[in-house]
């Protein structure tokens, strides 16, 4: 670890919380702040509510998104989800077409002001899984001129099928990022300051604190969708 990658912080924010800020934090809400330019009123939908999705919906909560869609296969987590911003809930799984369902909360009208091919949906989809079908799917899940941010992060070897047409006709997009673009010395301070300000929650992220012998535990909980994030306290 090299000194330039040191980022000092106010001694009034406890480390429990502040460690999320450089991994997950950062690439959840940085997808939205750094990648993505969301107008207020817009629409937009959160593929998975770990910690990463879940900075993505305080991210669009900041930037006035008009309704955010929480996706995920683990129903508990909504709670969680509504807490930071989150308007409208999906719960995924086997049978469940994600972007139809998306598409029935949006759909198509005759009256809009923009837009071609019927299309519905929402302005903006950020999908933190990291799987490569469920990416496929959410571009089916986009409004006319929509963007699809690929946040979450699959096996270096991973590809996905993607009908062009579903581009082109639509005016849709489709932009990946690496941990939101962060910028560590301006990114990691600004969202401590928004914490500290009230404006961006940390503490409700950290679902429980372990001690650091427990880590197995961590995983168990967190690859069972019992916790938002699991913090090991040395």
């Amino acid at each position: 670890v090299k000194e330039i990658q040191c980022v000092t912080i106010p001694k009034d924010v406890p480390l429990t919380s502040a460690c999320l800020v450089p991994c997950g934090v950062v690439t959840g809400a940085g997808a939205v702040l750094n990648r993505a330019n969301v107008l207020p009123g817009q629409t937009a939908a959160v593929i998975g509510l770990g910690g990463v999705g879940l900075a993505a919906v305080q991210a669009l909560r900041l930037k006035g998104a008009g309704r955010v869609v929480g996706i995920d296969t683990v129903p508990g987590k909504f709670d969680l989800a509504r807490q930071f911003g989150a308007t409208d809930f999906v719960q995924a799984g086997k049978g469940v077409d994600v972007a139809d369902e998306i598409r029935t909360l949006f759909p198509y009208s005759e009256d809009q002001k923009v837009g071609t091919f019927g299309a519905g949906g929402v302005d903006w989809i950020f999908e933190c899984t990291g799987v490569p079908a469920v990416l496929e799917n959410a571009l089916e899940a986009l409004d006319w001129g929509g963007t699809l941010i690929a946040v979450g992060q699959p096996s270096q070897t991973a590809t996905a099928n993607i009908r062009i047409a579903n581009l082109l006709q639509c005016d849709r997009g489709i932009l990946g990022t690496r941990a939101g673009g962060v910028r560590p010395h301006e990114d990691i301070r600004a969202i401590v300051e928004l914490y500290r300000q009230g404006k961006f929650d940390l503490d409700a992220l950290v679902s429980k604190v372990y001690p650091s012998n427990a880590f197995t535990d961590v995983l168990d909980d967190m690859h069972n969708g019992r916790i938002a994030r699991g913090v090991l306290a040395f």
